[in-house]
């Protein structure tokens, strides 16, 4: 915190507040608990098939593995978006994370 960082805490948390306030903090690290990151990736997923753009989602995720951090970015941008844009890294504890919502956020190099 000495050298110019900021921790923000919320009193409430949803998927909507959250969202906000990483859109208007723009976070660089994140520390979540495994249930809140999953609602917040079923959040992105629910979005996509909203927007129609679910299959276009679940075919970045099957390729990215394939793909160099850099189209990574470019290709799920929208996703990094929703983090904020500024994204380094998630650190994520206190219980087990579901293998699938980490592969799947990992895929999407967020």
């Amino acid at each position: 915190l000495t050298i110019g960082s900021s921790v923000t805490y919320m009193t409430r948390v949803n998927t909507y507040r959250l969202r906000k306030a990483m859109q208007d903090v723009r976070p660089t690290y994140l520390v979540f608990v495994p249930q809140l990151l999953a609602l917040f990736w079923g959040r992105i997923e629910e979005e996509a098939r909203k927007t129609g753009k679910y299959e276009k989602l679940v075919k970045g995720l099957s390729i990215a593995k394939y793909l160099p951090s850099a189209v990574r970015k470019i290709v799920f941008k929208n996703v990094h978006a929703v983090f904020g844009g500024q994204l380094r890294f998630i650190g994520c504890g206190g219980a087990p994370l579901n293998y699938n919502v980490g592969n799947k956020i990992g895929r999407a190099h967020v």
